[in-house]
């Protein structure tokens, strides 16, 4: 059950409020006992039990939908989209800088500092690119067809090859 974001900031001021609250009550009867050392660690470990408790309860995102990935990247996994301009080509294209592929003599390692350009004689051995579908073409028949490829390359890809 998920609270409305307005309902959720009246909740983080309540537990800011209260929490300080008995934090500082509980240091201030600890500090009356002369018990001087003590309420100093309580006040430092209460605080950083609060926080991390604000920053569970409030600051991370409610990821109970299961939805992951998040989103589908547009190359397979750990390659890097390269933009047209970088290269010389006419669109965006993958570029594995991390050498992951299990089949180097198909996708070869590209070097960062020295981006292969489209005029290359070996620069369709740097790329892998992700065509489009074909007119009349199923997505089912699509994504087959993507998979074999991205395998064929020694690669993976989450969400889309499974």
């Amino acid at each position: 059950m998920a609270l409305s974001p307005e309902t959720m900031k009246i909740l983080e001021n309540v537990y800011w409020f209260v929490c300080s609250a008995v934090l500082g009550a509980i240091v201030y009867i600890c500090w009356k006992q002369n018990k001087q050392v003590e309420s100093v660690l309580l006040g430092i470990i209460g605080a950083s039990a609060i926080f991390y408790f604000w920053i569970k309860w409030f600051k991370i995102p409610n990821t109970e939908d299961g939805d992951w990935p998040p989103f589908i990247s547009p190359c397979p996994d750990y390659l890097s989209l390269v933009a047209a301009d970088t290269t010389g080509d006419t669109k965006p294209v993958c570029m594995d800088f991390v050498g992951v592929s299990t089949q180097p003599n198909v996708l070869m390692k590209t070097n960062p500092k020295r981006i292969p350009q489209a005029s290359d004689s070996d620069y369709n051995s740097y790329v892998f690119v992700v065509a489009p579908s074909s007119p009349g073409q199923t997505s089912e028949e699509y994504s087959k067809q993507t998979c074999l490829k991205v395998q064929a390359s020694g690669l993976t890809w989450e969400g889309v090859c499974e």
